[in-house]
């Protein structure tokens, strides 16, 4: 088996350079020789709710999903911190049993070896206030006025306002990489006092990471896709990033 990975690429608009680089990723040869194709979260800067009009904004997202699950591959799209509540969007629109949602993390097995795939945000550890947000954005509550109260305009507005505070947040308390690259490697550590995984793998820090903190474990971050250009990669044999072009 082989699984290619993707997170953190936060698309503001069609028009958005990171947009190009998200169909570039799809449709790249390593993604097209893999048998699952993993959107760990934070794809979007801001899509949430299953209104039909994302369809027509982001069509050939849409497009090139389908064909990568005509063809017979695994597609799997994680809740993020910037596009959630929208399963039923995604479900409706894809229609295939190779497709699958997911708002919490995934064990899988790949050879000989267990790795868990999540956004990240449900295993770090500390910071409260983004997780009384977290609660507030993701609970049933909120889920049925994204989804059934807010006309698309009104919910863009109010979707873009929560991304915009949870950017500028998120610039304060990520602004020193080191710091926060050290926070995710002991949330790593925490995470397998009551895992058995050998391999986590989850992006939601922007700090891409290749930390193995004891035989047999290790953790992998995507990292921010933008900035980076790199994508994870992980067959029976090794795990590794590899890149794509950042010059669209």
């Amino acid at each position: 088996m082989k699984i290619s990975s993707i997170s953190d690429i936060h698309i503001k608009s069609p028009t958005d350079k990171s947009y190009a680089l998200l169909l570039d990723f799809l449709n790249h040869k390593e993604v097209s020789d893999s048998d699952g194709v993993l959107l760990l979260g934070d794809i979007f800067d801001f899509m949430m709710g299953e209104h039909k009009e994302y369809l027509d904004l982001y069509k050939d997202f849409f497009k090139a999903l389908n064909s990568l699950l005509q063809n017979g591959k695994e597609v799997h799209f994680f809740e993020g911190n910037h596009d959630f509540h929208l399963e039923g969007l995604f479900k409706h629109h894809l229609k295939s049993e190779k497709f699958f949602y997911h708002t919490k993390g995934i064990q899988k097995t790949i050879g000989e070896k267990k790795v868990y795939f999540c956004h990240g945000d449900d295993i770090q550890i500390g910071d409260p206030t983004y997780k009384i947000l977290k609660f507030v954005l993701r609970n049933r509550f909120s889920r049925f006025l994204f989804n059934k109260v807010f006309p698309f305009k009104v919910q863009q507005f109010v979707a873009e306002f929560f991304s915009n505070k949870s950017r500028k947040r998120g610039q304060a308390y990520y602004s020193n990489q080191d710091v926060i690259k050290e926070i995710f490697r002991k949330s790593a550590i925490n995470f397998w006092k009551f895992n058995t995984a050998d391999i986590l793998v989850c992006g939601h820090s922007h700090c891409q990471d290749d930390f193995r903190p004891m035989e047999n474990r290790k953790y992998l971050n995507n990292g921010y896709f933008p900035n980076s250009g790199n994508f994870l990669v992980i067959d029976e044999a090794e795990t590794r990033f590899c890149k794509i072009n950042l010059s669209v």
